[in-house]
Order: structure tokens, then C-alpha cells, then sequence
């Protein structure tokens, strides 16, 4: 038994290291039993996950779940890369401030938040204070950044769901991210207006209800991946300028566009010209989804395939299907 314990001892840093990034974080909290060396090899992980899977046995368990994740936390050695907080246990707002507030001390890189109770809860200011975060992703939370936030420069990926901006604060946020390259909006709530100033941006994903999309300095976006809840607002207004045509002008350099339920409507709004559309060269796949019962929408359909003279490869289905998570076109 001894040798076995010694064998564990004389284990290279970087060996030891990748074994416990395999373990989830309560199995590498254990491990500190094995020796006098492995006693705080677990408070130098750079990732820490604290979600169901990490701690399997306290699922609505909170104080328990409470006194884990600051075990590990206040217990940490060492700079922190990654950190997912994602667990229905969760549901002591004053605890989850705690946590935020000590990560926000350190130099993370991801941040992953999965609120799963009601009311959303209120984000602290002092996540706006991470200047180092490259990757965000928020879920069920109201978020309202303080008057000195001027952005996360560093940001390259940002995903948020179910989540509560106004407008100001929406435009304010992504052009403040200069470096954004990839952006996917889910069931956001607070404002209707898509203004998206991103000049690196590479990927947009959006599932959610809005009455206008405005994409500005994107000519870096190569593919968008749309679903547009129904929110009354996409009928037909004669003489009106065509949501199509904007859309083409702004996308001139996309590679894959996928438009999926209400959205060909939204683009069907508007009088299509009769010449023949200025061609999106780039192009070259398409996935819509649409009704063709709607002479609009076929109408619509057709000038798009018109402006796409390259294209490769073209999906159509004719029912409604929501755009799921981690399931975009991007990803398949």
C-alpha cells in the first residue's frame, strides 16, 4: 500500500494535473486523502465545475451545495481559468453574490452562469469588472452594467438566454466587446430593436422575438443563424422598404445563412424590386424553413436563391421548428 502511495507522490505535476481535470470537482476534492502530496493538488485546478455532474448527491440539497463550493473556492490556489456555476440547488442569491464577487477578484477567462429558479437573478456589477473574460455565458439573469462599464475588451464569445437588458445597455454591451466574434441570443428579454455593432464578429445566432435587426460593421460575419418568435409586428406593409433587401445589404460576405419559423416573414415585409437582385457571392448554404401557402414568403424565397448564384447547398423545410441550444447551423 505504502509503494501505491508513493508511486501517486512521484506522479509529474502536469500528469497529476490532467487526472484531475477528468474527475469531477468533488471526486478531485477526495483525492486529497491519497497523500501529504495530493492534498492541495485539487485547490490549483484552473477549472473549476460546479454542476450536477460535480456534485452529483446534493441536487436541491443547498446548504450542503453552499458549504462544497466554498470549500473549493475560498480554499482555491492559484490563478483561475474557467468556471461554471449550473446547478438547481442554487437558489441563495446573497451566496451566489459571495461567489461572484471573490471570482471577479481573479483573472477568469470563461465564465458559465445556469440560473435555474424565478425569479431571474440580478447579476452583481462586479462581473463587469472581469476585463480578462474571452467566453460568457449567462443564462436566466438580469443583467444592468454600471455607469463606468466601458466593456469587455477581451470578450471574443458571448451567449446569453433568458436574459434582461434594456436597449441601451444591449447596444452598449456588444459594442463595447470589441474583439466579439461569436454571439447567440435565446428568449432575451427587455428589448426589441437588434442593433449589432460588432466589426470581428464571425457567428450570430438568434431565437427570440424582435422588430427590427440592424448589423452594423459586421463585415467579418460569415454565418447567421436565425429563428424569430412570432410577435405581431411582421405583416405586410405596402410601400414599405423590403426587410429582405436590408438583410442582403448587410450581409454581403455571409457564407451560410439559416432562417427558421417566423423569420421569412420578417423578410417578406416590404416590396421586392422587379430587376435583378445585387448577388451575395459568398453564399453558399442556405437552410429556410417556410410556408407555402404564403405567396410573400415563396416570393421572398425565390429573389434570395436568385442572389445567391453560388450556392451549394439548400435546405427547405415547410414546419416551424424552434433553433435548439448547442444544435445551430455552425455547429453541425
Amino acid at each position: 500500500m505504502d509503494i501505491e502511495f508513493d508511486n501517486l507522490s512521484d506522479l509529474p505535476s502536469d500528469v497529476t494535473e490532467k487526472i484531475l481535470s477528468f474527475l469531477p470537482m468533488k471526486e478531485a476534492v477526495r483525492t486529497s486523502i491519497l497523500s501529504s502530496k495530493w492534498r492541495y493538488k485539487w485547490a490549483m485546478l484552473p477549472d473549476l465545475v460546479f454542476d450536477e455532474l460535480g456534485f452529483p448527491g446534493v441536487l436541491y440539497k443547498h446548504d450542503k451545495l453552499v458549504k462544497m463550493v466554498d470549500h473549493v473556492l475560498f480554499l482555491h490556489i492559484g490563478p483561475i481559468n474557467k468556471v461554471k456555476l449550473s446547478h438547481k440547488g442554487l437558489n441563495g442569491t446573497a451566496d451566489i453574490d459571495r461567489w461572484i464577487l471573490h471570482l471577479s477578484r481573479n483573472s477568469m477567462k470563461e465564465f458559465t452562469f445556469e440560473f435555474w429558479k424565478k425569479p431571474e437573478y440580478k447579476m452583481p456589477s462586479c462581473l463587469f469588472s472581469c476585463q480578462d473574460l474571452v467566453h460568457l455565458d449567462l443564462s436566466n439573469c438580469l443583467l444592468k452594467p454600471p455607469r463606468t462599464f466601458k466593456g469587455f475588451k477581451s470578450l471574443k464569445k458571448l451567449q446569453i438566454e433568458s436574459v434582461t437588458l434594456t436597449q441601451d445597455e444591449f447596444e452598449n454591451l456588444i459594442v463595447c466587446c470589441p474583439l466579439l466574434k461569436y454571439l447567440t441570443m435565446i428568449d432575451c428579454r427587455g428589448f426589441t430593436k437588434l442593433k449589432i455593432d460588432a466589426p470581428n464578429l464571425r457567428i450570430l445566432g438568434l431565437n427570440c422575438a424582435f422588430e427590427d435587426l440592424n448589423l452594423q460593421h459586421t463585415l467579418k460575419l460569415t454565418i447567421i443563424c436565425i429563428s424569430l418568435e412570432a410577435n405581431g409586428d411582421q405583416g405586410p406593409v405596402p410601400g414599405s422598404s423590403s426587410n429582405l433587401l436590408k438583410l442582403l445589404a448587410q450581409c454581403a460576405h455571409v457564407q451560410g445563412l439559416d432562417i427558421q419559423n417566423y423569420f421569412l416573414k420578417y423578410l417578406a415585409v416590404g416590396d421586392l424590386p422587379v430587376k435583378r437582385p445585387k448577388p451575395c457571392l459568398h453564399l453558399k448554404l442556405l437552410r429556410i424553413n417556410i410556408d407555402f401557402n404564403d405567396l410573400k414568403e415563396v416570393l421572398s424565397t425565390l429573389y434570395l436563391l436568385r442572389s445567391a448564384p453560388f450556392l451549394l447547398k439548400l435546405y427547405i423545410t415547410t414546419i416551424c421548428r424552434f433553433v435548439k441550444r448547442d444544435r445551430l447551423l455552425w455547429e453541425r
